[in-house]
């Protein structure tokens, strides 16, 4: 089964369970050099902004990890919209959190192309549905903190 690292809305439980049934929790990571941002603008959030990673030496960007299904990934590419060209599919190396026998990981995740502008302040149900992901993962406290700077409705 393919590995996932979700770093935005899908860090909140019930999307990723809703968008692919077939998925398993495998356990808090981070990502180095990496920064969250949010590059794209999107119709389904009130033309607000929406995440991605962005390169930014010496940053950590925290997530979450999951089992897909091929077919779930599939599916991921379609919400993600990779066909459109507005996320990136990549493989990238992910530093588990708390577990010192699988210190790094080799996944997917979503890159999202930036737009003109960039980058965008996300709506507040938005934002909101990745700070509530982040706890629901207990992710680092002052990770969250930083979640909530994006805050501005």
């Amino acid at each position: 089964m393919p590995k996932y690292f979700a770093y935005g809305s899908n860090l909140y439980m019930p999307q990723v369970q809703e968008r692919c049934p077939s998925m398993q929790a495998l356990g808090k990571v981070y990502i180095q050099d990496y920064a969250l941002s949010f590059p794209r603008l999107s119709k389904m959030w009130g033309g607000k902004g929406v995440a991605s990673i962005i390169p930014e030496p010496q940053n950590i960007a925290h997530g979450f990890l999951y089992h897909l299904s091929e077919d779930d990934l599939l599916v991921m590419d379609r919400i993600e919209g990779t066909d459109s060209g507005a996320y990136i599919r990549e493989r990238v190396t992910v530093h588990h959190t708390e577990c010192p026998d699988l210190t790094r990981t080799e996944c997917w995740t979503y890159f999202g192309v930036p737009q003109d502008g960039a980058p965008f302040f996300p709506s507040l149900k938005y934002i909101n549905r990745i700070i509530s992901g982040a706890e629901m993962h207990d992710l680092p406290k002052d990770y969250i903190e930083t979640l909530k700077k994006w805050k501005k409705d």
